[in-house]
Formats: structure tokens, C-alpha cells, sequence
């Protein structure tokens, strides 16, 4: 019970490392509630979420994959609280390099992230059956593309 409002720490035994915590400081495989209410569970190494682990907030949104230093890195899956999802690559805890996004309108995005936006190759297929393939630039077309409407009749240019 948190009585003081220092976050909580629960023990979890790690048969890995065989390891709950060294001193004061969180080390191994355990679960931590933040005094906002955010948990997040999994492999920890001086005191920052490092290794495997999930990081769900009080709004709803679920992080969950590879951390390092405090950070989602490498391979993650993120699950929105509108219903908007992404897989792929992380670095520093942003979306950057192969991805999927999932938009809560039914829209796929396939392809590639910097610094969180959509930027490089990939393809845009919207939940009507339209899609447009070709180059982004932070979020935004950029350059020469193809696009198929749900019919099958394409424009290229």
C-alpha cells in the first residue's frame, strides 16, 4: 500500500537472473506503479525499464516490446486508446524505420517512420480499397507515386 505516494514497487522473482532488486534500485524483472497510476511491468537494469516489458497508462494506451534506458527501442507494438495500433520499428521511444500503422478509421499504413512520422517508401491503403504507393516526407506525399482506386483504374505520376 502506497501511503507516503512513492510509487509502488512490486516483487517479482525473475528464474533468469534469478534477481528482484539490488539495494534501492530497481534491477531484474518486476512491476512498478507510478504515482500517476501508469504501470509498467517487465525487465528493469538501474533503475530505467531495460530489456522486454509493458507500459500501459491510466488513458488506455498499452507500450510493448524492447526498452533501453527508459525507452521503447527496436521492435514494439503500441495500442492506442482510439483505437489507432503500430508495429514495427522504435527508436528512442518514436517510430522510426519498418512499420505498420493501423489508423481507427480502418486506413493501413505499410512502411517506412523517422522521428515518428511517416517519411521514405511505403504505402497508404485506405479502408474503401483505395491505396497510394511512393515516396513521404514527415507525413506527407513527396514526389512521384501510384495510386489505385478501388476499382483498379491507377494513376502514376
Amino acid at each position: 500500500i502506497d501511503l507516503d505516494d512513492r510509487p509502488y514497487w512490486k516483487w517479482v522473482f525473475d528464474s533468469r537472473s534469478r534477481t528482484f532488486c539490488t539495494g534501492e534500485h530497481k534491477e531484474g524483472c518486476g512491476c512498478f506503479t507510478y504515482p500517476s497510476g501508469n504501470v509498467y511491468t517487465g525487465d528493469w537494469k538501474a533503475d530505467k525499464c531495460h530489456g522486454l516489458g509493458t507500459y500501459m497508462d491510466t488513458e488506455g494506451n498499452t507500450f510493448e516490446g524492447s526498452w533501453s534506458q527508459g525507452k521503447l527501442e527496436g521492435l514494439g507494438l503500441c495500442a492506442f486508446r482510439g483505437g489507432q495500433q503500430y508495429c514495427g520499428q522504435l527508436r528512442g521511444g518514436l517510430k522510426h524505420g519498418f512499420g505498420v500503422f493501423r489508423y481507427s478509421n480502418g486506413n493501413v499504413y505499410v512502411g517506412d517512420f523517422e522521428a515518428d512520422k511517416i517519411h521514405g517508401l511505403g504505402t497508404l491503403m485506405h479502408s474503401r480499397g483505395s491505396r497510394f504507393t511512393g515516396r513521404w516526407k514527415e507525413g506527407r506525399v513527396d514526389g512521384v507515386g501510384r495510386f489505385v482506386w478501388a476499382d483498379g483504374d491507377s494513376f502514376e505520376g
